[in-house]
This record gives structure tokens, sequence and C-alpha cells, in this order.
């Protein structure tokens, strides 16, 4: 804030000596020609160089957040980098966000419990969005997405991606994977990803020490289901307590396996997928029984995806939706993208 205070200062002390030499000149040509300071054309010349110097200012301004910070409403944000595009609690370096069961109970109503969220449109700007939370009671405690990423799969030349969603710090994670090369998904046959990271390069996000443990193969926690145009947004967007398997629009079609493997300077990790199957639900009260636990060390320039950040999956050739990977300049890297909004970015490409 300081810079920004200095940054207004000059500014406004720039315009004040432009307005202060304009008038100069101006009682300068207004003199008798004999007695002027300068020529009308000289004159002429200096009121094109202020109104240059005037057009710079006006150009620094509007390229950088003074413009915001000068003209907008007083915002004041605490973020995380990596996570602007969120709203909900910063406890700890870490964004997670709940609703308690009972519309009554008072968290529901604190200030860092808020529910707004910060959306990336399709022509560069943003928006605010809502989180859609009920507004009746409910029998569960409801966690939104935290936050969202594609991961690539299979090397260089593979077209299948990994999205990984995470609730509540790491209690609950959906893994959904997609082949973008085929506008119809196909899931009829059971599908196992494996997928590795480097431990100089993410970090666990819990636990300060990065001393990641072996996950034995398990389906501990472990459900499976299938996904249409319809469910999916939804089965992205929210999850609840482990009693209320209803709410997860899941239709547990097989049982799925989860396992990891620690190395000296990665981790490895296996999902199994069951056939007719796209997604992997995990949850786990302790953080290390989680199969995922990690985020970059390193997000400057990058960002998150939230909720609003979803793509069509489908698998009916009637109502398909490409997902396409494009560049995204709000996301910072590559990312997902079917809707005219919202794009999953690709955190290993």
């Amino acid at each position: 804030m300081g810079k920004n205070i200095k940054k207004i200062l000059s500014y406004f002390l720039g315009i004040v000596l432009a307005m202060g030499l304009g008038l100069s000149y101006a009682y300068a040509v207004g003199a008798n020609d004999s007695n002027a300071f300068v020529t009308t054309t000289e004159w002429e010349a200096k009121i094109a160089q202020i109104e240059t110097s005037l057009d710079n200012i006006n150009k620094t301004i509007n390229d950088t957040n003074m413009d915001f910070m000068m003209n907008g409403p007083r915002l004041q944000a605490g973020l995380v980098e990596g996570h602007e595009n969120y709203g909900p609690i910063n406890a700890d370096g870490f964004v997670h966000s709940n609703r308690g069961n009972s519309i009554a109970q008072s968290w529901n109503r604190y200030a860092p419990f808020n529910r707004v969220a910060l959306r990336d449109n399709w022509n560069g700007t943003q928006s605010f969005i809502n989180y859609g939370h009920t507004t009746a009671d409910l029998s569960y405690t409801e966690y939104p997405l935290t936050r969202r990423f594609a991961m690539k799969v299979g090397g260089a030349a593979s077209t299948i991606y990994l999205i990984v969603s995470m609730y509540y710090y790491v209690h609950t994670l959906q893994f959904t994977w997609v082949d973008i090369s085929k506008p119809v998904q196909d899931y009829s046959q059971a599908k196992t990803i494996d997928l590795a990271i480097k431990r100089n390069e993410w970090i666990k996000i819990v636990e300060a020490q990065n001393q990641p443990t072996e996950l034995p193969r398990t389906s501990s926690g472990v459900y499976t289901g299938t996904t249409s145009d319809t469910v999916f947004p939804t089965t992205l967007e929210y999850t609840g307590s482990n009693t209320s398997k209803s709410r997860y629009n899941l239709s547990n079609p097989a049982t799925g396996y989860v396992s990891r493997s620690v190395y000296a300077d990665s981790i490895h990790m296996r999902w199994e997928f069951p056939a007719n199957c796209c997604i992997i639900r995990h949850e786990q009260g302790s953080y290390n029984s989680a199969i995922w636990q990690y985020i970059p060390r390193n997000m400057n320039g990058r960002k998150f995806g939230n909720f609003s950040d979803i793509i069509a999956v489908t698998t009916s050739a009637t109502t398909y939706s490409t997902i396409a990977r494009v560049y995204s300049p709000q996301k910072g890297c590559y990312a997902l993208k079917s809707y005219i909004n919202g794009e999953i970015p690709i955190l290993n490409e």
C-alpha cells in the first residue's frame, strides 16, 4: 500500500507541475510579442509535449492497478499466492471453506467465512460469483471446492488429463480423467492412471515438513462414479460428509483403488478406475492417508481454478461438448476449457 501511495503522489505532482508549466507559458504568450518568452510555434510545441506527458501518466495508471486504487471501490483483500480467485477462509496459509449444517450456526455469518469468489471471464475481465449454498438446514456440513487443477499423464504425446479437485484441505479429494482427443468420452473400460511429481517442486499442503509417506493400495474411503451433462457440474462443486453419499451423485459402479510410493526425489501415485467410471473420490480423516496432499511450491504468475472452473465431460454423441486445451492469460498457464467462462489450469505442462 505504501508503494501505491508513493505512486499516486508522484503522478499527482507530475500533473501539478505540468499545469504550472502550462500556466507559465500561457502568461508568456499573452504578453506583448516583443516581450514574449516564447513564440506561438514554441508554445504549441510545448502544449503537445504536455499532452503527451499527461497521456503517458494516464496510460501508466490504466496499465497498472493504479486506476483501481485511485478510482475504484474501497475493496480490501488478503490474497494467498495462487489463490487470487478465492474468497473463503485463509488459515495458516491455506484456503478452505465450509458451511455448517444449520443456518442458525454463528460461524455461517462470520466475515472470514464469506461465500464470494472471483470468476475469470472469457474477455479478460473478472466478476464476483457466490457459492451456491442452500438456504435450508442440512443434515451434514457442506464443503465447497477450494482449488482445482489438471495434470497431464502418460507422456508428452498423451491426450489424457487428470483433474484434481480439493475440498477443505485434503479431507476430501476428487479425481476425474478425460481424454481431450475425444469429444465423446468412453469410460467402458477400466483405466489406470499413474502420475509422478518432483519433491523439490511440490509440497504437502498441511504439514510444514515435506516428508511424504507411503500409501499401500487401498479402497478405503474410495468412491467411484460416472457422469452426465447435468450431474457433473454439481459433482465437481460440492461435497458433504461421509454419511451423505446421495449428495455426491456417484453411482459406484465398482471398486476403485489408490496407492502412493515415495522415492528420494519424487512421489508416485496411482488411481485404478473401474469400468464405467471416470471419477474417484477419496475421503480420509487423516492428512497422511489422503492420496493427494500437494500443491506447487511456486505459483507465481499462475492461479488455481475454483468452483466456477468446470468442463463438460459427456458420454452422449448428441450432447457432447469439446474439451479444448488453451493458453489462459488469467490462469497464467495452459488450461482445459469447455464453456465460454472458466478454465482449469494445467500445472505440469
